[in-house]
């Protein structure tokens, strides 16, 4: 009596099935990590572009942890960071606040999509201030050229002004004054003799009417003078991510 070989193709079916399983993931885990990639790329130029109508210069945006993929469910990104080491600010025909250090983080955001909204629910922001940059700042300034050092003392909390190659000089105190970031100027001398401060003031209020608006209208809630220049601390609420008068910004990933 002949005993027959027990068949081997059950077994061959179910590694093949097992094969065309594990393809099936493997592609499916490709297109989502594809996904994700173009959805990051797309969220994060959409939103530097938008931040762009806010401030003057190149900004890095990073993205949270929480995929992007999911915020067609979600309705919200859970956070970004929005960062650049150059920034201006200058209103039209006015002095401009050159080579401010920014570093922020915004939470709850809804990106603007068909309609080019977008919204912010929160947001915070630290502001650098190098004691170069203001230097070249200042001299923007009407009779700025003659203006030709910055030091800081973060003992005295003041900006001391040096001009004319140190043939004059003015002291600078920052401070919060009705919800922006103003600078006293003081001790104003020529030649060793003590000027008013009503014509400076003038001047310096050119500049720093630049800060009478923050970018998601954040507002500053400390500023300090530190041994490289001026940092000033802002917070925001619920904000707007786009303005009214920019051009229109779709950050839709579907």
């Amino acid at each position: 009596m002949t005993t027959r070989a027990p068949s081997r193709t059950p077994r061959r079916r179910r590694h093949t099935a097992l094969l065309v399983t594990i393809g099936i993931v493997v592609a499916l885990v490709a297109v989502a990590v594809g996904g994700e990639f173009y959805a990051r790329d797309r969220v994060g130029s959409c939103v530097a572009t938008a931040m762009g109508q806010e401030v003057d210069g190149d900004v890095d945006v990073s993205l949270g942890a929480t995929p992007l993929l999911l915020t067609p469910i979600t309705g919200t990104v859970s956070s970004i960071s929005v960062n650049s080491d150059s920034i201006n600010l200058a209103g039209p025909g006015e002095a401009s606040m050159r080579g401010l250090q920014l570093r922020s983080t915004i939470h709850d955001i809804s990106l603007p999509e068909g309609d080019g909204t977008g919204t912010v629910g929160s947001s915070e922001a630290s502001v650098s201030w190098a004691n170069d940059d203001m230097l070249a700042s200042l001299q923007t300034l009407p009779f700025g050229m003659l203006i030709s050092g910055v030091t800081t003392d973060p003992a005295t909390g003041t900006i001391d002004v040096a001009v004319a190659g140190g043939l004059g000089s003015m002291s600078l105190t920052p401070r919060i004054e009705g919800g922006v970031v103003t600078m006293q100027a003081s001790d104003i001398t020529a030649f060793g003799i003590g000027l008013p401060t009503g014509g400076a003031q003038q001047i310096i209020d050119l500049l720093t009417r630049n800060l009478a608006e923050y970018p998601l209208q954040m507002q500053p809630t400390s500023v300090d003078v530190t041994d490289q220049g001026l940092q000033v601390k802002l917070q925001g609420g619920p904000a707007p991510l786009t303005t009214a008068d920019g051009p229109k910004v779709d950050c839709s990933i579907i």
